[in-house]
C-alpha cells in the first residue's frame, strides 16, 4: 500500500514538473515585444515596418512612464501635447550641444510647431527633451511651455521664434526640484526664456545656452525663493540680457555683447543676487530699478 501511494506521488511529480516544462517552453516562444514592455519608441516619416511611428504625438500617446522616444532626423510639422511624467525624447543630436561649447551637428530633427507639457490642469515631471530643433510657427507661440512639479531638462536644441516683439523660446509656471535648460540656442522670441513659478530648486541650472535677436534673453520672476544658477551663456545682438525680478541667484561667467538696453536689470528689492564675473562688451551695463544694492562686482565692463 506504501509502495502504491509512492508510486502515486510520483506520477503526480512527474505531471506537475512536465506542466511547468510546457509552460516555460510557450513563454520562451513569445515575441520580445510580447515578454517585455517596449522602453524605446522609434519614430521617422515612413512609419511602420521602417519605425514604429510616423509622428512624434502618435509615440507620445503610445508611451508609458519612463519611455524613451527617439525620433530620426527629418521635419515633422506638428504641435506635440505631453501628459505623462518621465518622458524622455531624443532627436538626431541628442548629446551634441547647439549652445556656447556646440560640437559637430549632423541632419536635424525638426519640429516645426509647439511643445506643451502638462496643460489641462495637469503636472508633470521627469521630462527631457534632447538634440531638436524646434520652430514656432505662430509669432506669439511659446516653443515650450509648461506645468512642472518635479525635474525637466532642455538641452542640446535649436529653438526658434519669427519674432522678438512677441513669442517665448521656454515658458514655465514651475515648483520644480531639478530644472536643467544646457547646451541650447534661443532666437528671435520676446522671451527666449520666462520663468515664471516659486521655489525652483538650487540645484537647477541654466548653463552654455545662446541667446541671440531676443528683446530679452532671460527673465525671471515669481517667487524663485532658491534662485537659480546662470552660468556660461552668451547674450547677444539682443536688446536686454537678463531681468531679475527674483532673489538668491547666482550669475557667473556669462558673455554680454551688442545689447542695446542693460545687460541685467535687477527689480528685486534686497536681492542677494550675486553678479560676478561675468564680461559686457557694448552694452548698457548693469541697471538697479529695486531697493538696496546689488552685488555687481569683479566683471570686465570692456567697451
Amino acid at each position: 500500500y506504501m509502495e502504491e501511494n509512492a508510486m502515486k506521488v510520483h506520477n503526480k511529480l512527474i505531471k506537475a514538473f512536465g506542466a511547468l516544462l510546457i509552460a516555460v517552453v510557450l513563454f520562451a516562444a513569445l515575441p520580445v515585444g510580447k515578454a517585455m514592455a517596449q522602453t524605446t519608441i522609434t519614430v521617422c516619416p515612413a512609419g511602420s515596418p521602417t519605425c514604429d511611428y510616423a509622428t512624434i504625438q502618435a509615440a507620445i500617446n503610445a508611451a508609458s512612464s519612463g519611455d524613451t522616444i527617439s525620433v530620426a532626423a527629418a521635419t515633422y510639422n506638428e504641435d506635440l501635447t505631453i501628459t505623462i511624467d518621465n518622458l524622455t525624447l531624443t532627436g538626431a543630436n541628442a548629446g551634441v550641444s547647439a549652445g556656447v561649447d556646440s560640437g559637430t551637428r549632423s541632419a536635424e530633427s525638426i519640429i516645426n510647431g509647439k511643445i506643451i507639457l502638462g496643460g489641462g490642469g495637469n503636472y508633470i515631471g521627469g521630462f527631457i527633451l534632447d538634440g531638436f530643433s524646434l520652430n514656432t510657427l505662430v509669432a506669439s507661440d511659446k516653443a515650450v511651455s509648461q506645468n512642472i512639479e518635479n525635474s525637466i531638462t532642455i538641452q542640446n536644441n535649436i529653438i526658434t521664434g519669427l519674432d522678438s516683439a512677441q513669442g517665448y523660446g521656454l515658458y514655465t509656471q514651475a515648483n520644480s526640484t531639478n530644472f536643467q535648460i544646457t547646451g541650447n540656442s534661443f532666437s528671435y522670441f520676446y522671451r527666449g526664456m520666462m520663468l515664471d513659478g516659486n521655489n525652483i530648486d538650487p540645484l537647477s541650472t541654466i548653463e552654455d545656452n545662446i541667446f541671440s535677436h531676443n528683446d530679452v534673453g532671460i527673465m525671471l520672476q515669481g517667487s524663485l525663493t532658491n534662485g537659480i544658477d546662470i552660468i556660461d551663456n552668451q547674450f547677444v545682438n539682443c536688446a536686454g540680457g537678463i531681468g531679475l525680478g527674483t532673489s538668491g541667484n547666482y550669475v557667473t561667467g556669462n558673455e554680454f555683447s551688442n545689447l542695446s538696453w542693460c545687460a541685467v536689470a535687477n527689480y528685486a528689492d534686497d536681492s542677494t543676487t550675486e553678479f560676478n564675473y561675468n564680461s559686457l562688451d557694448n552694452t548698457g551695463g548693469v541697471c538697479n530699478y529695486a531697493s538696496g544694492d546689488f552685488d555687481a562686482t569683479y566683471n570686465y565692463w570692456g567697451s
